[in-house]
Formats: structure tokens, sequence, C-alpha cells
């Protein structure tokens, strides 16, 4: 059995739970501070979600296993090849937590049952990464 990953990312966002949770869950919003990227879903437990470029390919797919706006988000994570066909990689889990904090949020992404043994597992974290300061920036200073 191959070792599984668990990526774990945390970031403080002077937000409200509500606006964080647009940000993850609103395609317009998330267009704002994502490279133009959408994302589309009804958020529903059970429902699919894409990340989606707009006239492109579908870039990720997944299940929405746990919707608790706007404190917590559960979904599967399947990704695709920039031309939009799925990359040979078991799904794997994001667990979106938002914690309020006084006047900031803590906003924790959980990336975890991702198979160690498949060279693309690792290659996720940058994409975090860049995700997160793009919704914290756009959050707080509108950019």
């Amino acid at each position: 059995m191959s070792e599984e990953i668990r990526n774990v990312y945390e970031i403080e966002i002077r937000s409200t739970p509500e606006k964080i949770w647009q940000g993850l869950t609103d395609a317009d919003t998330m267009e704002k501070f994502f490279m133009g990227m959408r994302i589309e879903s009804d958020w529903q437990p059970g429902s699919e979600y894409y990340f989606v470029v707009p006239g492109g390919p579908r870039l990720t797919q997944g299940k929405v296993v746990e919707s608790d706006p706007p404190r917590r988000l559960v979904t599967t994570f399947q990704p695709h090849s920039p031309a939009g066909e799925l990359i040979p990689i078991a799904e794997s889990r994001l667990t979106w937590e938002i914690t309020e904090m006084g006047e900031t949020c803590k906003l924790v992404l959980v990336h975890d049952r991702l198979d160690g043994s498949n060279p693309h597992a690792k290659g996720f974290g940058d994409g975090w990464n860049m995700f997160l300061s793009g919704l914290k920036g756009y959050l707080e200073n509108g950019s």
C-alpha cells in the first residue's frame, strides 16, 4: 500500500465567514481572484462541482460530501490536465474550515487521501498557496 499524503494550509483573513464562503463557492467572486477561473455547483451534498476556465476545459471536478455554510465544506477532488483530461490519480479529499476570530477568520484547507506514490500528488501545494493568497488579497484589498 502506498503512503497517503495529508497537506494542511492555514491562512488568516480579515473578513467574515460569509465572504470567505462566497470566495470558495461563488463563480463570479472566484473569477476575480483566481486567474479568471470559475467554480460551478449548487453545493448540495452529493452534487458535483467543477473548476472551469471560461470558454475552456474543466480543470478539476469532484463531489460535495458535506456543506455547512459558512463554516465547513468537504468535497472530493479529481484534477484535470490543462487540456481538460482527467489526470491519472486517485480521487482525494478537500476539507475547508472557516473559524471566526474577532475581526479576522482562520481558513484551514486540508487536502488528504493523496496517493504518495503518484508524482502528481506532490504538485498541488503551489496551486493551493496561490489560491489562498489570491482569496486573502481580494477580500482584504479588493485586488
